[in-house]
């Protein structure tokens, strides 16, 4: 008898979580990407980069840049469903992979409520892009932005976040009106511990990561687009809490991001300005990165886009500007086809990671599906 009453009331949940799921909207997005790759690095060092021309750890293979072939796919799975209350709700899952042999990870993901119409959402996810991420590449770009063509080891970063690789709490409003102006968001992010999600925390915004084990890091980040016709800007901040301190300073970090733009009927340009401010463990003062972008694009034809990024950054510890600064030009050109995208990407950095007459050069070209 008590068995019996078991199945039944397996059975019974069984069919309510069938007909939950059944009522909710499942949609599935992705993309497939083959990249060529061929390159070349100048003065290669044998030295990671330290603050003011100072020595490293020895990696002579650092900034090396090969030639060779890459893959990656990645595949979304996003369930909406209407709920009791008249809510929404949402939940987002993507799995991604790159290169040959490493493993399938989950990465983006995200549980969602928001009002019907979509003016309020909150929730709680990881890896997703709010906060100050919403203002992180507000310049326009064809294709990659100005750090993502070949990693971080030219030097070349983005603003310090509460969200990469870092499980949040979030509040966005993604339909604002302020002044009747239109077409604003506002969306503000909280990581309560960086050390929870077992990743590497940046002390500076640099290639050198500092892992906090025991103790972590609390972060939060706001972050505000506004379109006003034509023009767009964006503003970014961010402010953290660390838990670990030294006997010079406590490690918070803080990042003030600007960007503008303005886009025309084939054509847009923009510029963007951030500065990472975050000291380094064991040495007295501030660290910064400052970073200033430029860019410009423009479409010959509806299906081909042709674009150019400048992007130049400076350092400096303790008040003291490193010699070397980083710059860096990247020519970008993308022919879309409906779902497949062909483009290339040449990309020339000055002094890569601070180091004095380290200059690499890279050659790309890409193809990709989207689904």
């Amino acid at each position: 008898m008590k068995i019996k009453h078991i199945a039944l009331t397996t059975a019974l949940a069984t069919s309510v979580l069938v007909a939950s799921v059944a009522q909710a909207q499942i949609k599935f997005t992705g993309y497939y990407e083959e990249t060529f790759q061929s390159g070349s690095a100048k003065n290669v060092s044998s030295a990671l980069y330290t603050p003011n021309n100072g020595t490293g750890t020895a990696n002579t293979s650092n900034a090396d840049v090969g030639r060779g072939m890459t893959g990656e796919a990645q595949l979304r799975a996003t369930s909406t469903a209407t709920l009791p209350n008249g809510m929404i709700g949402e939940g987002m899952v993507e799995i991604r992979r790159s290169g040959g042999a490493t493993p399938s990870v989950w990465e983006e993901r995200e549980v969602r409520l928001s009002t019907a119409d979509g003016s309020i959402l909150v929730g709680a996810g990881y890896d997703f892009q709010r906060g100050i991420e919403i203002t992180r590449n507000f310049y326009p770009s064809v294709g990659n932005r100005a750090g993502d063509i070949i990693g971080t080891i030219t030097g070349v970063v983005d603003p310090l976040d509460s969200t990469s690789s870092q499980h949040y709490i979030f509040a966005d409003f993604p339909k604002l009106n302020i002044g009747g102006l239109g077409a604003g968001r506002l969306s503000f992010a909280f990581d309560p511990n960086s050390a929870h999600s077992g990743s590497t925390t940046l002390f500076n915004s640099d290639v050198n990561a500092d892992r906090v084990t025991t103790k972590g890091q609390s972060r939060y980040s706001v972050g505000y687009t506004q379109n006003i016709g034509p023009v767009g800007i964006a503003l970014g901040y961010l402010n953290g809490d660390q838990k670990i301190t030294n006997a010079t300073a406590a490690l918070d970090p803080e990042v003030k991001n600007f960007g503008i733009k303005y886009v025309g009927s084939n054509f847009a340009v923009g510029a963007q300005r951030f500065i990472n401010s975050n000291p380094v463990t064991g040495t007295a003062g501030t660290s910064e990165d400052k970073q200033t972008d430029y860019s410009i694009t423009f479409n010959p034809a509806a299906d081909i886009g042709i674009g150019y990024i400048q992007t130049k950054q400076i350092g400096t510890i303790a008040g003291v500007k490193d010699a070397d600064e980083i710059k860096q030009r990247l020519f970008q050109v993308a022919y879309t086809m409906g779902p497949i995208v062909i483009s290339g990407d040449y990309m020339k950095t000055e002094n890569a990671q601070y180091i004095a007459a380290q200059d690499i050069t890279v050659a790309r070209a890409k193809i990709r599906a989207n689904f």
